[in-house]
């Protein structure tokens, strides 16, 4: 792990408890894999590729790839698990309590599915308009899931985007 995974706020916590490995990823997302009793130093217990495919299945955004320092926090859908609108004063507040008091932002995050092979950067359409861009892909089998911040018009679950090319479904 790099040193600025680690310092990351979505450092991976592991928790060896009953056999079995949590993986703690932020805010919500929780994976419990079984693991022999004993585990050697240095063994892995999960590929890198299957805790993507957790954390993109969880809908869990990765700051600086899914989000920026210019995503709002609304936009990340994460109103009742990160955002505090009793606690005092916080840097970002006013900008948190303002759109609280307008009701909605204009981009969300969602999850995609695709039966294709998808990739970061692809561009997304809804109708004839660009509505985002995939920021994170996972791969399992056959099965593809991503997560994307796109326009509130494109959200709603059981859309389909990129009709036209390659079909992916917001879930």
């Amino acid at each position: 792990m790099s040193t600025q995974e680690e310092s990351s706020w979505l450092t991976i916590y592991l928790l060896l408890l009953n056999s079995q490995v949590i993986y703690n990823h932020c805010l919500d997302f929780r994976v419990t894999l079984p693991v022999p009793a004993f585990l050697p130093l240095g063994q892995e217990v999960a590929t890198d590729e299957q805790l993507q495919w957790h954390r993109v299945l969880a809908g869990t955004p990765w700051f600086g790839i899914d989000s920026t320092t210019d995503t709002l926090p609304q936009e990340l859908q994460r109103d009742d698990k990160a955002i505090s609108f009793t606690k005092g004063c916080y840097l970002g507040q006013e900008t948190v309590a303002r759109i609280d008091a307008l009701g909605r932002v204009n981009k969300l995050l969602v999850r995609l599915k695709a039966k294709k092979p998808i990739s970061v950067g692809q561009s997304l359409e809804f109708g004839e308009k660009e509505v985002g861009t995939i920021s994170s892909v996972a791969t399992n089998g056959d099965e593809f899931l991503a997560l994307a911040i796109v326009r509130r018009a494109a959200t709603t679950k059981g859309s389909i985007l990129n009709e036209a090319t390659t079909p992916i479904e917001v879930i």
